[in-house]
């Protein structure tokens, strides 16, 4: 029958069923038909729809099992990159495996969703091989709201393994292994923004709000005088080293150079010779100024000049969320992480500045807070790591 026959047949269907509507006799006949019709017409639109599902099925099946095919492919890639020291590309690689295995978990079908997770997991583990991603659950050494129970600590003053001057906004409190004594009111109406430790005079330094300087000094808080009639020069961060003490003054462009004197300090020596301090946050001395930026920068300066310094191995933006550094006098840098909870290691660089990544400890546990500060013993043995209420003790030796 040709199809315009068919159309001319349908026609006369329809017109005798419309006719029979209208018959008194024939009309349950053509109620019936009509429903039966009806019917027929929803089978055909879903046996359709459904082969079509069916069709997008397979082919949805069929690319993700290729892209779960090429991800467990690229991890065996980035192992092999791994072994032959070129851990750049194996995180790059990596990255793009978690790509792909977040565009499995996220495909409307729900198909390998759960092989995703476990790939997800599997990439995870592979990076932390990888950049050396320690995860530790430390011991804590002291809990400052024993004393303080609202305490909101701020800072942390190593004086030797398991000794420290921990503080807050106006307070400071001495820790002895897990003894920790009432608090020290340090300011008198003004805030600490930083602290150091000043071994050759046996006491700690604290840069107050207002630019001044105090000192505790045999149980008492000292206000300290400058030579410089301009008094106090502002600043973020401060380091003493031998007999002085250096304030970090962002704002002026600036590293200050104190001499300490017999009960007040020098006139201050412009330390920055054409070091750029945008943004600087802290710093850290040993011979050489090593200054942290905002950015994850880490500029070294000695005698004030600028010093070649890169970081070789490091993961992509290792050191962006980075807020304190410290160096241990002839090895290591240790840099705190708060956003993820970590501390970075790296090596020292010598005199060359050709430092090297080395490892991260993640800080793991319910009731780790948000970091504030940190210190390493001299020998390395220990990393003290502390949050706005307790101070937490990592061991190095068996990392």
């Amino acid at each position: 029958m040709t199809s315009a026959a068919w159309v001319g047949k349908m026609r006369e269907n329809v017109q005798m069923i419309i006719q029979d509507l209208h018959h008194p006799e024939r009309k349950k006949r053509a109620h019936l038909l009509l429903i039966a019709s009806a019917l027929a017409v929803l089978i055909v639109l879903w046996a359709f729809v459904h082969l079509l599902t069916l069709g997008q099925r397979s082919k949805t099946k069929a690319d993700l099992d290729a892209l779960v095919e090429q991800i467990n492919t690229e991890m065996q890639t980035a192992e092999n990159r791994r072994i032959i020291g070129d851990s750049d590309a194996a995180n790059a690689i990596l990255d793009k495996a978690a790509e792909q295995a977040k565009q499995v978990m996220d495909n409307q079908s729900g198909m390998y969703r759960q092989q995703a997770f476990n790939l997800l997991d599997r990439i995870r583990s592979k990076k932390e091989e990888i950049n050396n991603i320690v995860r530790v659950s430390p011991r804590v050494v002291a809990n400052l709201s024993t004393k303080t129970p609202n305490i909101s600590a701020s800072g942390l003053v190593g004086l030797g393994d398991g000794e420290f001057m921990a503080y807050d906004k106006e307070d400071a409190y001495h820790v002895f292994l897990n003894s920790v004594e009432e608090p020290h009111r340090i300011g008198d109406g003004t805030f600490i923004i930083d602290g150091t430790n000043l071994s050759r005079f046996q006491s700690q330094a604290f840069l107050m709000s207002g630019n001044g300087l105090v000192e505790w000094n045999n149980g008492q808080a000292m206000s300290m005088k400058t030579d410089d009639p301009r008094g106090w020069m502002s600043g973020n961060a401060v380091a003493g080293y031998l007999r002085f003490l250096y304030v970090l003054s962002p704002d002026n462009k600036q590293i200050y150079k104190y001499e300490r004197l017999t009960n007040r300090y020098g006139i201050p020596v412009e330390y920055n010779v054409n070091g750029d301090l945008t943004g600087a946050i802290d710093m850290a001395i040993d011979g050489s100024v090593y200054v942290l930026k905002q950015d994850g920068t880490l500029l070294k300066l000695f005698r004030g000049e600028t010093q070649p310094f890169v970081i070789r191995k490091a993961p992509t933006g290792l050191l962006k969320d980075a807020t304190k550094l410290f160096k241990v006098t002839d090895r290591n840098f240790y840099i705190l992480d708060p956003v993820h909870a970590r501390v970075i290691m790296l090596s020292d660089g010598g005199p060359t500045g050709e430092s090297s990544y080395v490892k991260q400890f993640v800080l793991e546990g319910e009731q780790v807070g948000t970091l504030q500060d940190l210190y390493v013993d001299p020998d390395e043995a220990h990393l003290y790591v502390m949050d706005d209420k307790r101070i937490y003790v990592v061991d190095l030796n068996t990392k």
